[in-house]
């Protein structure tokens, strides 16, 4: 049976055992060693399906191996194909197939997946005729949502795997030694940085075993004292959501090397995350008139950048993001993001009325026209001469002006 403890994955796994009953495909999305295919396990372990369930490591296999694993391939297919296989969509039929780091397929082999999921439906490696009663199971798992072709994303429901939390440290450190350690040796622990997550800590657990014996350990355990902290397993879905959809396509088009952090809040300041004009009169910190006017500026700063443009201004989002992380205030910019942006609050779109045109003789239409088409970009650049002439078509924000107040004099000399 699979056991899977810490606090940070109480929420998970509750969500992940319904929809393993109601038998709905998943796509669990993690950082290296979080436990996405512990994950992966529960659900198979959890739903009712009778057929054989299987794992594959996509990363494990070519392009083309890795279509003949999964689908099987007809004599000849490829060289070494001296026979007709049945793949492994076949052999889990009735069951669950379970596909591991499915973002390291290719976009065609994810194409495919996406015709079983939609149609129960697929071709063999070599072959045309489509085999049309298959009746898998196709859960997944990924650590990056981004490399997942989007058509295939949405025929799941993605499930995000929260990184090591240091408030579960104690209770993993205990479950994979079998005893009680010190609270000092527990501290010492959870002061480390573990990138490579639960995996990387369980091999720290056996290395101090290894380097320093049984004194490691405690007669009392002491993970209810040192669990200092807690995880909201909603806040934290709701923020790496918003961190995907607006930041991380950003950071991948660059190769930045930021990422998502689940940060501790304060409840405070989070009530007043998105009201600007209560937060320009009344700073979320206590402590200092002078940090609440930095904090607040980086917030608001981060979302002028989002709205004028992320690609002009990209060093300074790049620094305003890694400083929010670094100083704790990642939590309440995503919020104001995803405040900002939400689809409840659509931004309106900037519809210039050119109907007064029909009524005007060609050549003062024109005029008006082009006044028009310059303006609204400025508009819709938000006044940023360089962004709007570059819209235009333009090749500097002094052509832009000029043009503008040639337009302009000709449109008085028309009405005069």
């Amino acid at each position: 049976m699979v056991r899977i403890v810490g606090t940070a994955y109480k929420a998970l796994k509750s969500r992940v055992k319904k929809y393993a009953k109601e038998d709905r495909p998943v796509l669990f999305v993690g950082e290296t060693g979080s436990g996405k295919e512990l994950f992966a396990r529960y659900y198979m372990e959890n739903n009712g399906r009778k057929g054989e369930k299987r794992t594959v490591n996509c990363a494990a296999f070519s392009k083309e191996l890795l279509r003949s694993e999964i689908f099987g391939h007809v004599k000849g297919a490829f060289t070494g194909a001296v026979k007709h296989r049945h793949g492994l969509i076949s052999a889990s039929n009735t069951g669950i197939l379970f596909l591991d780091e499915l973002g390291s397929a290719s976009p065609d082999f994810q194409e495919a997946i996406l015709r079983v999921s939609e149609r129960n439906s697929f071709c063999k490696l070599g072959s045309d005729e489509e085999i049309t009663d298959c009746d898998t199971l196709i859960i997944g798992a990924t650590n990056s949502l981004s490399r997942i072709r989007a058509d295939l994303k949405y025929r799941f429901h993605i499930l995000p795997v929260p990184s090591l939390q240091q408030c579960d440290i104690p209770i993993l450190a205990e479950h994979f030694l079998k005893r009680p350690l010190r609270r000092d040796v527990l501290e010492e622990l959870m002061a480390d940085e573990y990138p490579g997550n639960v995996r990387e800590l369980e091999g720290a657990c056996f290395d101090l075993k290894i380097d320093r014996g049984d004194a490691i350990f405690a007669k009392r355990s002491a993970v209810t004292d040192c669990q200092t902290a807690t995880f909201d397993y909603e806040r934290f879905e709701r923020e790496y959501s918003t961190w995907n959809r607006y930041l991380q396509p950003l950071l991948d088009k660059h190769d930045l090397d930021l990422k998502y952090v689940y940060q501790p809040i304060d409840e405070t300041k989070m009530r007043l995350a998105g009201n600007k004009d209560f937060m320009l009169t009344k700073p979320p910190y206590p402590y200092s008139q002078r940090a609440s006017e930095e904090d607040l500026f980086t917030r608001l700063r981060m979302l002028e950048l989002m709205h004028v443009s992320r690609e002009m201004y990209l060093e300074d989002f790049y620094l305003d993001t890694k400083r929010s992380i670094e100083e704790g205030n990642l939590p309440y910019y995503l919020e104001e993001l995803r405040l900002e942006f939400s689809s409840e609050h659509p931004p309106q779109p900037i519809k210039p009325d050119l109907s007064p045109l029909f009524n005007l003789k060609l050549t003062e239409a024109m005029a008006h026209f082009e006044l028009a088409y310059l303006e609204y970009h400025l508009q819709r650049c938000q006044n940023n001469r360089s962004r709007a002439a570059e819209a235009a078509g333009l090749p500097t924000s002094k052509s832009l002006t000029t043009r503008l107040t040639r337009i302009r004099n000709r449109i008085n000399q028309q009405e005069k």
